[in-house]
């Protein structure tokens, strides 16, 4: 009789962790996200100021209504994880060609953040990261980004230090369905 119980139980305890890991499989697996969510502004604000003087002396704004929104990074010129992103910048854009793309970079000189940038200074703006733009974006960390709407509505924030993969979550969070509709 002791032996019946016993496989018995060993039957039960099968029977309900398969169970379980059905009931498991059903959950849906967690968001995704990028580190530091919580941090600038929130997701449907848009920021104080969304025209800024590049290095070059032009005027670029943040509202593209011609494209499907705005990449605004946030580097400095001596962070090493910003190397990543930069070094990742040119795919990023050959992906994403219907977007726009700002770099709002802090450093020492303007020389400076012309030799980090490099080559990218042809094809993205470059705007100088002060204490004034900081407090407008409410940045203290780097690398970091926004992707504004065409109307220049924050649908997505985070940051960014493995370059393209978290460029291109930060991209699929904002163009999901979910941020659609609360920019329309």
């Amino acid at each position: 009789m002791f032996f019946y119980s016993y496989i018995l139980l060993w039957v039960l305890v099968i029977g309900l962790t398969f169970s379980n890991l059905l009931i498991l499989r059903r959950i849906a697996p967690p968001v995704p996200r990028l580190d530091m969510d919580d941090v600038g502004l929130e997701d449907g604000m848009s920021p104080s100021t969304l025209k800024f003087e590049t290095i070059s002396g032009k005027t670029v704004d943040l509202v593209q209504s011609n494209k499907s929104g705005t990449l605004a990074l946030y580097l400095a010129a001596n962070c090493g994880a910003c190397s990543n992103v930069l070094a990742d910048l040119h795919t990023y854009i050959k992906k994403h060609n219907d977007l726009s793309v700002v770099i709002f970079m802090q450093g020492e000189s303007e020389h400076e953040i012309a030799h980090k940038v490099g080559d990218l200074l042809k094809i993205v703006p470059v705007v100088i990261l002060s204490e004034d733009y900081k407090e407008i974006f409410r940045i203290s960390l780097f690398p970091f980004a926004y992707f504004l709407s065409p109307k220049g509505v924050v649908l997505a924030k985070g940051g960014v230090p493995a370059g393209n993969p978290h460029l291109e979550l930060l991209t699929h969070l904002a163009l999901s369905e979910n941020k659609k509709k609360m920019v329309s």
